[in-house]
This record gives C-alpha cells, sequence and structure tokens, in this order.
C-alpha cells in the first residue's frame, strides 16, 4: 500500500496538476517542494474526496444500478481524462 502512494504521489500527481494548472512538470515539482501540505490536500481533495462524494450521493438517493455505475465511471474518468490527456 505504501508503494501504491508513492506511485500516486510521484507519477499520477505531477500529471494531474500540470494538466489542471496547465504548467510544466518542473513547476508542479517545485510546487511540491515549496509546499508540500497544501498540494497533498489538493491531492486528497481530488483523488479521495470527490470519489467519496460521489459514493455518498449514491448511497443517498439509491438510483438504479445503471445510474450509480455511470457515476462511479464518471467520478473515476475525470481523473483518467487527465491522464490520458499527457500520455496521447
Amino acid at each position: 500500500m505504501k508503494e501504491l502512494i508513492i506511485l500516486i504521489l510521484k507519477i499520477i500527481a505531477p500529471i494531474s496538476f500540470t494538466q489542471g494548472l496547465k504548467i510544466s512538470s518542473r513547476q508542479a515539482m517545485i510546487y511540491f517542494k515549496e509546499r508540500p501540505w497544501l498540494m497533498l490536500r489538493s491531492l486528497l481533495a481530488v483523488l479521495v474526496l470527490v470519489p467519496a462524494a460521489a459514493l455518498a450521493i449514491i448511497l443517498l438517493l439509491k438510483p438504479s444500478p445503471g445510474v450509480a455505475i455511470n457515476q462511479e465511471i464518471g467520478t473515476a474518468t475525470i481523473i483518467v481524462a487527465q491522464v490520458d490527456k499527457r500520455a496521447g
């Protein structure tokens, strides 16, 4: 689990921030060095809180299974789309 967190911080986080902020990967790494807690909180919000909020909405509203699956896929796609833009 620790290795997965390190992988996310080293690979996915800079890609997400460079795409979202439209900055170079070098600038993103400078931000991580200068303001690590701010960047980690931002990363937590994007990678944990957004999917958790989507899950809470699904549990609260209890939509049909197709709608629930679509909601979670849509939430995950936001992160994947950022990674795909960078790779493509």
